[in-house]
């Protein structure tokens, strides 16, 4: 009885100490797996660079030299360049604008000129300056699709006085009429030739993209090219033509179709952008065509 009297109480004071310490828990060592990270930061949803319009383009139409079906290749851009003073010096401290649609974005030039936009994103886009008092820009409204290129070099150029410089390679446009019909077709030419004679004879040209954003009433319908890969993403053109050498030309056809819903004396206007590298981005003069319910003959 003794003896089973002595087990008993050591059971009850077993229990009593375990009561009191509680349960222990003895920590074990945990491994969070980490990826790697991201090479470029992705941008953030709705922010500058959200693709506008549908977020498929159309087809390049029967004719075209390529048709990359306008998928983008990269989910953001860097854009960045030098604001140049002709005949003066590299612009600084002056506001660079980045703009699409319903967002913009705006740099000022350093010390050098120099002006970048870090990892936009996909859609299409316009880059504007603002010109100091007694100055006038050379571009205006260069078109550019962020997510074509990881990289965009486009150098942009002002001017003081009333004549512009003159520009070694300099694109030109022409129409196929200066009046349309609504529900009309109108076919651009655009056309570059790395001409011999001029400063640049003997040096190719590289880098060089042409870029041309259809105004909203026009759609194009067959584009085609001599020279180089072309897109189309919603109404903008990109011809990357790569390098001409001297003597060197291109020529672009665009053949786009009037909307119906167009008014009656309303203007067209359009102008194409040459981009190319180590120098200001050169435009071509904007051509007007008038929309006429009676078309001439």
């Amino acid at each position: 009885m003794k003896k089973c009297g002595l087990l008993h109480s050591i059971w009850l004071a077993l229990l009593f100490l375990a009561l009191i310490a509680g349960p222990v828990f003895v920590p074990l060592p945990t491994t969070v797996a980490q990826g790697p990270p991201p090479e470029r930061p992705q941008p953030p949803p709705g922010g500058p660079g959200a693709p506008p319009g549908r977020p498929q383009p159309p087809e390049i139409g029967q004719g075209s030299t390529t048709d990359s079906g306008g998928v983008a290749s990269y989910f953001c851009s860097d854009v960045h360049g030098t604001v140049i003073h002709w005949g003066y010096r590299n612009e600084p401290k002056l506001p660079v604008e980045l703009s699409g649609d319903g967002w913009q974005t705006q740099r000022v030039t350093d010390d050098n000129g120099y002006y970048a936009f870090t990892c936009m994103g996909v859609g299409i886009s316009l880059l504007n300056l603002t010109p100091p008092p007694g100055c006038k820009p050379l571009t205006e409204d260069v078109a550019i699709r962020l997510g074509y290129r990881e990289e965009f070099e486009v150098n942009l150029g002002l001017y003081g006085g009333e004549v512009a410089p003159s520009l070694d390679v300099t694109p030109t446009m022409t129409v196929s009429d200066i009046s349309v019909p609504p529900g009309g077709t109108l076919t651009y030419t655009i056309q570059v030739a790395n001409t011999p004679g001029l400063p640049s004879a003997g040096r190719k040209v590289e880098n060089v993209m042409i870029t041309d954003l259809l105004p909203e009433y026009l759609t194009p319908v067959e584009v085609t090219s001599t020279v180089g890969t072309l897109e189309l993403w919603d109404n903008l053109l990109t011809a990357d033509i790569g390098e001409l050498e001297p003597g060197q030309a291109v020529t672009i056809t665009v053949k786009a179709v009037v909307g119906e819903d167009i008014l009656p004396t309303s203007v067209i206007t359009n102008r194409a952008s040459l981009i190319y590298g180590g120098n200001v981005t050169v435009q071509t003069v904007p051509i007007t065509v008038e929309v006429k319910t009676t078309h001439k003959p």
